[in-house]
C-alpha cells in the first residue's frame, strides 16, 4: 500500500548495473562515452544517449532478477512523456508479460533555466508485478520532443522505508550555482551555471529496529563512498540519487528503545541540464 514514509536504498540493492545493457530501439550515438554503460556509472552528469525521439534500453540478465523500485535520474524526457518499464522472460516486446507507465513530472523553471525532476515508480503496486522479477527489462520512451538523454537508471531489488518517518521540521535546500562579477560600485553581472543541487537535513527517533537497518545501510554504502536512491515522500513523484554528506555517523540514545539520528544527505551533482 502506498505510504508517505520516505524510501531509502542500499547501494547493493541496485541491480541495473548487473545487467547487459543495450540500445534495443533507436539510433546508437556511436560514441561509447554516451553508450548504455553511462546509465550505471554512478555519474548522472554524464548522460547516456539515443539519437532519436523514440528509443529503448534493454537490460538482460542470465536469470530472473527482482526489481521493486525504478528511479530515473536526470533525463530530458518531456513532462507527461510516454515512458514505460517492461518485463519479460523472452524479450518479447510486442506483448511483454509486464508493463507499467512511469509518470514524468513537470520540469522546474522554464527556458534554458528549466531543470528536470527525477521520477520513480514502485513496481510492487503495478498490475502484473511478479516478485520473482523478469530475465529482461526494457525502458521505452516514445515520441519525446528531442533525442533521448538519461543520466542514471536505478533498479532497486527491494523497498526500504523510514518507519517511523522523519520528524516534521526537516530542511530541504536547493542551490543554484552562479558566477558573479561585481564592480567597485556594487553593480553585479551574474552568469548562471545552469545547474541545481539538493540537500536534506533531517532527524528522527527511529527505534532499535530501524536504527539497526540504518547502521547496516551506512556500512553498505561505505559512509560517503557510494550513492543510493532516496525518496523524501513516498506519495510524491520525486527522487534523488544521493550520498551521505558527512563522514561521521552519530546516534543519539534517548531511552533504551528510542534512538535518534541526524540525517544529512546531498544529491550527486548532475552537471548541466540534459537535452537542448
Amino acid at each position: 500500500m502506498p505510504s508517505a514514509a520516505a524510501i531509502y536504498q542500499q547501494y547493493s540493492d541496485e541491480v541495473a548495473h548487473l545487467a547487459t545493457i543495450t540500445i534495443e530501439t533507436g539510433v546508437d550515438p556511436g560514441d561509447d562515452n554516451y553508450g548504455p554503460a553511462a546509465l550505471v556509472d554512478d555519474n548522472p552528469a554524464k548522460v547516456a544517449k539515443i539519437n532519436s525521439v523514440t528509443g529503448a534500453w534493454q537490460f538482460a540478465y542470465p536469470a530472473k532478477k527482482p526489481v521493486a523500485i525504478v528511479g530515473l535520474i536526470h533525463a530530458d524526457f518531456d513532462a507527461g512523456a510516454d515512458v514505460v518499464i517492461q518485463g519479460d522472460d523472452a524479450a518479447d516486446w510486442v506483448t511483454p508479460a509486464f508493463e507499467a507507465a512511469i509518470t514524468i513530472p513537470a520540469w522546474l523553471g522554464s527556458g534554458t533555466g528549466a531543470w528536470p525532476v527525477n521520477p520513480w515508480l514502485d513496481l510492487t503496486e503495478a498490475a502484473g508485478y511478479d516478485a520473482a522479477g523478469w530475465q529482461y527489462y526494457r525502458l521505452l520512451v516514445t515520441a519525446n520532443s528531442q533525442n533521448l538523454q538519461l543520466g542514471q537508471v536505478w533498479f532497486g531489488s527491494e523497498i526500504r522505508r523510514l518507519s517511523p518517518n522523519l520528524h516534521w521540521g526537516f530542511t530541504e535546500r536547493s542551490q543554484k550555482r552562479t558566477i558573479a562579477n561585481e564592480t567597485s560600485y556594487g553593480v553585479q553581472t551574474i552568469y548562471t551555471r545552469g545547474t541545481t543541487e539538493w540537500r536534506l537535513e533531517a532527524s528522527g527517533e527511529f527505534g532499535a529496529t530501524l536504527q539497526a537497518a540504518l547502521e547496516a545501510q551506512w556500512a553498505d554504502v561505505d559512509g560517503t563512498a557510494y550513492p543510493w536512491l532516496f525518496v523524501p515522500d513516498g506519495l510524491v513523484n520525486r527522487c534523488y540519487l544521493v550520498r551521505w554528506a558527512e563522514l561521521i555517523r552519530a546516534e543519539r540514545h534517548i531511552f533504551s528503545q528510542q534512538i535518534g539520528q541526524e540525517l544529512v544527505i546531498r544529491e550527486l551533482a548532475r552537471g548541466l541540464r540534459p537535452g537542448v
